[in-house]
């Protein structure tokens, strides 16, 4: 990332980025929005469990979960800390994205002050996203597990069924957290970026 030299146009491009998300009202809005899009989703999900009684449980994607499943919350935990780099899209799931974000733009002294506040901009973007990404998932995963009858033991057992049904977990958690924080791919959006 170091090594990788920035144009005039990066160095336009994070201008343009950072004096629009560096705006408080954007922080204000992205924390909102994740905020008051939770109450929407727990009235959703709570319609899909009811639901879903009429199906079969390994079809089941929704559970009312209790203090008593505190353990299935756990284990979601500890699963998201092996998924969040590609759910961020950072890590060795996406290397030129974390390359991007680690180059440094402005590297002249007169402009170091500003490649600092860049990148403390987009670390607080990322944690206010993280934030309700890891809650959405560890919800989500939790509550499946539950509705399918799965546990932590049996998922962490390492047979070709336990990491079939695990696999289908990440996916069911991780597509409600990207919904969840706006992250999730549409064609709309497919279609503006185009």
């Amino acid at each position: 990332a170091e090594q990788t030299p920035s144009t005039w146009q990066d160095k336009w491009d994070a201008w343009r980025y950072f004096a629009m998300l560096a705006n408080p009202r954007t922080h204000i809005r992205n924390i909102l929005g994740n905020t008051v899009f939770v109450p929407a989703r727990m009235m959703k999900n709570g319609a899909v469990t009811l639901a879903e009684r009429a199906v079969s449980p390994e079809e089941r994607t929704q559970a009312f979960l209790t203090k008593a499943d505190r353990p299935l919350r756990e284990f979601a935990e500890q699963n998201f800390e092996t998924v969040k780099d590609s759910l961020t899209s950072t890590g060795k799931m996406n290397p030129s994205t974390l390359i991007n974000e680690l180059r440094p733009v402005y590297t002249s002294k007169a402009f170091a002050w500003l490649e600092k506040l860049r990148k403390l901009n987009n670390r607080a973007l990322e944690a206010e996203d993280l934030f309700f990404l890891k809650r959405a998932y560890v919800s989500s995963m939790a509550k499946a597990m539950k509705a399918r009858g799965l546990d932590a033991d049996f998922l962490q057992s390492g047979t070709r069924e336990a990491t079939k049904q695990l696999r289908a977990l990440e996916k069911l958690a991780a597509r409600e957290a990207l919904e969840a924080t706006y992250r999730d791919a549409s064609s709309t959006a497919s279609a503006l970026n185009r």
